[in-house]
């Protein structure tokens, strides 16, 4: 199985925004909206920047020396760690500590 809709509801289960159709669609937006309102995200940008230079740093090697990478895993991480971090303010450090798990 490939594809968005796959990889997205084997990460996050099958009630994900960008997946969902419909009333499904439309309730789940409602729901989310006023945390990613403008007001809102600006304090997330700084925290999930940070996590992305952190994801960057740890894929690099494996870019500069063409060594096979799973990525699923590592996206996985970058967004616990930014989510964990970004909308709770607690370090998971998920890509810091797990990138040796990475291949």
């Amino acid at each position: 199985m490939h594809g968005l809709k796959p990889a997205s509801e084997a990460f996050f289960g099958k009630k994900v925004l960008f997946v969902l159709s419909g009333k499904e669609w439309q309730g789940l937006r409602q729901l989310m909206r006023p945390a990613f309102a403008v007001h809102n995200l600006s304090p997330m940008v700084e925290a999930t920047s940070i996590k992305a230079k952190v994801f960057a740093d740890v894929l690099s090697p494996y870019a500069d020396s063409g060594r096979d990478v799973d990525v699923l895993l590592a996206t996985s991480m970058y967004h616990l760690s930014a989510v964990s971090i970004a909308s709770f303010h607690y370090e998971l450090n998920c890509i810091e500590v797990r990138a040796e798990h990475l291949h």
